[in-house]
């Protein structure tokens, strides 16, 4: 459905999503409202997520195709992370991930935070 647009997009593989899904019982999953991407709109927040890295039942990181977002409220609200007050991470992030020592790596467009 959106092959031809996701390469123009920078994008190698995957598809348009509806968001994130979650679960209390590992059967039955429900859409966090939070993070529907508007319909049929490849730039909408939200559209692609390339990965997820979940620290604890309240903060959620999200690589998506419009930056590094992070939620500390189990999705409900989520904010564009930042590396300093001017530099926000808010262009296609492809990757996330959280140490053991609670340090968070994030490759946003093409360069990697920590």
């Amino acid at each position: 459905m959106y092959g031809s647009n996701t390469g123009k997009l920078g994008y190698r593989t995957g598809f348009a999503g509806k968001g994130i899904f979650k679960s209390t019982d590992g059967e039955n999953f429900t859409l966090i409202p939070a993070t529907a991407p508007d319909f049929n709109d490849v730039n909408s927040d939200w559209t692609f997520i390339n990965k997820l890295a979940v620290v604890d039942d309240n903060t959620i990181y999200a690589a998506t195709n419009t930056g590094l977002k992070v939620s500390t409220n189990s999705g409900d609200t989520w904010v564009t992370a930042s590396v300093d007050d001017t530099t926000m991470l808010a262009s296609n992030a492809f990757d996330v991930d959280v140490g053991n020592d609670g340090t968070v790596y994030g490759v946003v467009n093409n360069l990697l935070y920590v």
